[in-house]
């Protein structure tokens, strides 16, 4: 008895913690104002559905979670068979924007999607206490972006594992203040349509998240 207890009272204190991550995730991206994310939400002449038809979708819980996990699955290349969580729907909070929110981990990552109905954006954010936020030098901003790595990735991962094959009509680091700190880099990519991807980075070069505006 006194072991089942005790798992108990682990897993509660594991959620908790899980919950704890996932505020700051939200108060970072809000701060940041940069809400990051995509699920399959495309419009074009193969038969894709718009991300407001897709977010129309989302009418359960159920709906959003099932977008969230195929998200997560094409934009971090996570098993969604192993996430697990729950999903939230929010209307005039003072801190959440309407739509869903949706709350998912593995045993990696933490992950936080905003489906956001009024504004047709999706936002997946991921996180976690074994990844943390580094500080990035100035000097360490200026070798990333004249490397264009970062940016490189972030078109293929629009191109290839998302399978958008609209033209890119520009791309660029928001990361350009000289002597401002940053601890993530951050590239927005404006298609042909005019619709908009931004994506952030780790330090390392580790996706962080990804925004998408229609």
């Amino acid at each position: 008895m006194h072991e089942v207890n005790f798992d108990k009272e682990k897993g509660d204190r594991d959620m908790k913690k899980r919950k704890m991550i996932l505020s700051v995730m939200l108060l970072l991206s809000i701060t940041t104002g940069c809400a990051a994310g995509e699920a399959k939400a495309l419009s074009d002449s193969k038969g894709r559905m718009s991300l407001s038809q897709q977010i129309a979708k989302c009418n359960s819980k159920e709906s959003a979670i099932f977008v969230a996990e195929n998200g997560i699955e094409k934009i971090f290349g996570a098993n969604k068979y192993a996430l697990a969580g729950d999903a939230s729907y929010n209307q005039d909070s003072s801190i959440q924007p309407d739509g869903w929110f949706v709350q998912l981990y593995d045993e990696d990552w933490d992950y936080a999607v905003w489906i956001t109905e009024d504004k047709n954006r999706i936002h997946f954010v991921r996180g976690g206490e074994a990844h943390p936020l580094e500080f990035i030098s100035a000097q360490e901003m200026k070798e990333i972006i004249e490397s264009e790595e970062i940016l490189d990735f972030a078109k293929a991962l629009v191109a290839e594992q998302l399978g958008d094959d609209r033209e890119i009509r520009d791309a660029y680091f928001d990361n350009t203040e000289e002597g401002a700190p940053h601890n993530s880099v951050d590239v927005t990519l404006v298609m042909e349509d005019g619709h908009i991807y931004m994506l952030t980075f780790y330090k390392d070069g580790t996706l962080r998240s990804l925004l998408y505006l229609e």
